[in-house]
C-alpha cells in the first residue's frame, strides 16, 4: 500500500509544482499600473531662440545663485570680450533685476566675489580694454569695477551683470 502511496503523492507534488513553475513563467509580464500616454507636462519642442533674450528677459531669467555659481567657476573669455564689436549685441543687467532673494544672498556673493577677485580682475581689464564694453557699461552709469560677471548667450551676444547695491 505504500508503494501505492508515494507514486500518487509523487505525482501529485510534481504536477503541483509543474503547474506552479507554469503560472510563474505565464505571469512574468510586470504590470506597473503606468499608462504609457502619461503626459508629464513637459513640452518636446525647442525654444525658437535661447539665449536671444532682451535685458528684461534676462531679468527675468538669471537669479543670484546663477551669478554665484558664475564667480565660483567663472566661464567668461577675455579675448571673446575683447573682440565684441557690436554694441548692439551687449546687453546689460542690473542685480536689483535678478530673481531670487537679494538680501539673503547679500552675504554669498559678497564671499564669491572676495574668492573671485583675480578672475574678476581680467573680467574688468577685459571690459576696460574694449571700447564698446567700456561704453556700454559707462551708458548705464557704471564703471567697470562694477561689473560682477559676463555671461555669453548662445546667440553670441554679452550680458554684463551689474552690482548696483551701492
Amino acid at each position: 500500500m505504500t508503494r501505492n502511496i508515494a507514486p500518487k503523492a509523487l505525482a501529485a507534488i510534481f504536477a503541483t509544482t509543474l503547474a506552479t513553475t507554469g503560472f510563474a513563467q505565464a505571469n512574468t509580464g510586470l504590470n506597473t499600473g503606468v499608462d504609457a500616454d502619461v503626459e508629464a507636462g513637459v513640452s518636446t519642442e525647442a525654444p525658437a531662440k535661447k539665449g536671444n533674450m532682451s535685458a528684461e528677459a534676462g531679468a527675468s531669467a538669471m537669479t543670484y545663485g546663477q551669478v554665484i555659481a558664475s564667480l565660483n567657476n567663472p566661464t567668461w573669455d577675455s579675448a571673446g570680450l575683447q573682440a565684441v564689436s557690436d554694441a548692439s549685441a551687449v546687453k546689460t543687467l542690473r542685480l536689483s533685476e535678478l530673481k531670487g532673494e537679494g538680501a539673503e544672498n547679500a552675504q554669498s556673493l559678497d564671499n564669491a566675489l572676495v574668492t573671485a577677485e583675480s578672475d574678476l580682475q581680467a573680467l574688468h581689464d577685459a571690459i576696460g580694454a574694449s571700447d564698446v564694453l567700456s561704453q556700454k557699461v559707462e551708458e548705464e552709469g557704471f564703471e567697470a569695477d562694477d561689473v560682477v560677471a559676463a555671461q555669453t548667450e548662445a546667440d553670441g551676444s554679452i550680458t554684463l551683470i551689474i552690482d548696483d547695491r551701492a
